[in-house]
């Protein structure tokens, strides 16, 4: 998707709910996967999802 998510030093939280040009839904076996670009002194990460089924 489009609008990738930016957490700075001073940010240590980013949460978006509206996800403008990601695709929002997931079929049956479909795999989330997460890129890091860039790093510099993150030592854990921590994601999670809200999934609502429909």
């Amino acid at each position: 998707g489009g609008n990738e998510p930016e957490i700075t030093a001073g940010n240590q939280k980013y949460q978006d709910t509206t996800l403008t040009g990601w695709t929002k839904s997931l079929t049956k076996g479909q795999i989330i996967a997460f890129n890091v670009d860039s790093v510099t002194s993150i030592q854990r990460c921590t994601v999670t999802l809200k999934v609502d089924k429909t």
